[in-house]
């Protein structure tokens, strides 16, 4: 029978741990990072058999992820609650292979400690590359509800902030086994204030700097709350047309307010209408209806000129031509009327050099009157597991019975676009939980992070919060202001430290569409992880692991030594 005393640390570490996350409570992240998976380990260190470890360390640790991945389950769809499962077994799996090595000889020495910190940093890391990756939950989430310990992501990432994590907390371990004698306890102590005093000192070393630091740049984000979802293969080509202007008409509402301001950048989420990007099928003289009603007579001074870019003629039996236009021409007119870029996420398409087209979700960036060249365009390259592209031949059929019966295309490069002199790159959606990602614009020059995103797929649930937790990381990683655009969840900005500028979050209305304007600080700063992304923290775990195996056969050699003499 197990004793009630690790019955009563299982439960406590769970409940610490499973809801120690910044989008459920930030105080109980903070004890996570410092002592909630020590309590459970604990328990670890009662069971001898390293099957018992296995098992009880995999059976705590799904239990943990099942609460929180518990916003999978709002999809509408049945088949995630199979993913939902299997994502909490395999990272159960995971921690379980963990749990064998918590041992009262591995808490003996340091460099043990440090060597099972690393192995988790690197089997977190390493989920990144199983089909388009899984990048939310990391361990070391727990530490960015406060301002402070968030800053120690410049350094080493989010998964700096994994290895920390599980490092504060087999110290932790390591000191109650020896009965919290004070040297251990200090260090322990001191360990979970370094993070902080990281944040304060780099907060305050660049507080003038930032304070003294003139460039802003004016943006207006569209929140547009549409919750119809993305399979909307129900409506026959006429009723899509009328559907995306009426949907457009939703959009061009509460930008009404903000005419006559001086802005710089327009942002609208990710794959917001549908009819891909030179589609030429919205009557000419509808959209011009449209955009009078909501802009006044005079908005015509702001249509693209007639090109195929922008339209295609159908003449009449009388040779009188009759124009139809696509969402570039109403993305370019925003673009002249506005005065200022317009970033949309829209479908594109494209025929390969076989000759076959291929399809992109992208974000095409409208310029004031540059009729010259296509507008920018960046081609999403992080595609979700039959949402976005169907990974097997055999997977076909079921994502055809959900609406999707296509693949994207992967992108192939970050962009970088600019915006009055500043320049910006673009991620779409998901790929803004995956760091180096993101960290290929800052590389190229990119002084603020655009996100576009949707999040339709998982209303009401705590997943926009989660996937916002992840935006501010971001920032602090490149040391670069970030700005989303979402279409359910959460919109905003954010400064180059992961502080909120100003947010907007999802409602319950559908019809809830709002135009949010928000004056960006375009402070920016070098940071570690800015030169040497998650490569600091994988090299450096895989050295230790290495050390730790090195002096663990060298010990067993003296130990032989030993014996043999004494024989």
């Amino acid at each position: 029978m197990i004793p009630r005393f690790q019955i009563v640390l299982a439960i406590l570490s769970w409940l610490i741990v499973s809801f120690g996350q910044p989008a459920m409570s930030e105080w109980l992240g903070l004890i996570a990072a410092s002592c909630g998976y020590a309590i459970f380990c604990r328990v670890l260190l009662c069971h001898s058999s390293r099957k018992a470890r296995f098992f009880i360390g995999t059976l705590w640790f799904a239990s943990v992820q099942l609460v929180q991945l518990y916003w999978l389950i709002s999809h509408p769809y049945l088949y995630i609650y199979a993913v939902y499962v299997l994502l909490a077994i395999l990272f159960g799996l995971q921690f379980g292979f963990l749990s064998i090595f918590i041992t009262p000889k591995n808490l003996s020495r340091y460099s043990s400690i440090i060597s099972i910190a690393a192995a988790w940093t690197l089997l977190e890391w390493s989920r990144l590359y199983y089909f388009s990756g899984f990048s939310w939950n990391p361990t070391g989430l727990a530490l960015t509800g406060n301002l402070y310990s968030l800053q120690f992501a410049s350094f080493a990432g989010i998964y700096g902030l994994t290895f920390w994590v599980i490092f504060i907390n087999l110290s932790c371990l390591k000191a109650w086994v020896e009965g919290f004698k004070s040297s251990q306890t200090i260090l322990w102590i001191s360990l979970c204030l370094t993070p902080y005093l990281y944040g304060l000192i780099q907060i305050e070393s660049h507080a003038t700097s930032f304070k003294d630091d003139p460039n802003r740049l004016q943006i207006v984000l569209l929140h547009t709350h549409f919750l119809t979802t993305e399979d909307n293969s129900y409506l026959d080509k006429r009723n899509t047309i009328s559907h995306v202007m009426d949907q457009w008409g939703q959009l061009l509402e509460p930008l009404k307010q903000h005419q006559g301001s001086k802005l710089d950048l327009i942002v609208l989420p990710e794959y917001v209408v549908l009819c891909g990007t030179y589609s030429c099928v919205f009557p000419y003289e509808k959209v011009t209806q449209l955009f009078q009603d909501k802009f006044g007579p005079n908005i015509t001074a702001a249509f693209p000129p007639h090109s195929p870019v922008f339209s295609r003629a159908i003449y009449s039996n009388e040779g009188t031509p009759v124009y139809f236009v696509n969402n570039a021409f109403l993305g370019q007119t925003l673009s002249n009327h506005f005065n200022a870029g317009v970033l949309i996420g829209l479908e594109d398409a494209e025929d390969n050099q076989e000759g076959v087209r291929e399809y992109y979700s992208t974000a095409q960036y409208f310029q004031p009157y540059r009729y010259d060249t296509i507008p920018h365009r960046y081609d999403k390259r992080i595609l979700l597991p039959l949402g976005e592209y169907i990974p097997f031949s055999w997977c076909r059929s079921l994502a055809a019975n959900y609406g999707v019966l296509g693949s994207f295309t992967q992108g192939k490069e970050a962009k970088v676009f600019t915006a009055n002199r500043t320049p910006f790159s673009v991620s779409i959606c998901y790929e803004e939980t995956f760091g180096e990602l993101m960290l290929e614009g800052r590389q190229k020059g990119a002084e603020l992070l655009v996100n576009m995103t949707s999040d339709v797929w998982y209303p009401y649930s705590l997943l926009a919060y989660q996937h916002f937790t992840h935006a501010k990381v971001r920032t602090v990683e490149a040391g670069i202001p970030l700005i989303r655009a979402s279409n359910v969840g959460i919109s905003g900005a954010v400064d180059s430290f992961g502080r909120e500028i100003r947010l907007e979050q999802e409602s319950s209305d559908e019809g809830d569409h709002r135009a949010l304007k928000v004056e960006v600080p375009l402070y920016h700063y070098q940071t570690p992880y800015t030169l040497f992304g998650d490569k600091f923290i994988v090299v450096a775990c895989i050295f230790a692991i290495c050390f730790n195996v090195i002096l663990q056969q060298r010990s067993q050699r003296e130990m032989e030594k030993i014996g043999e003499k004494t024989s």
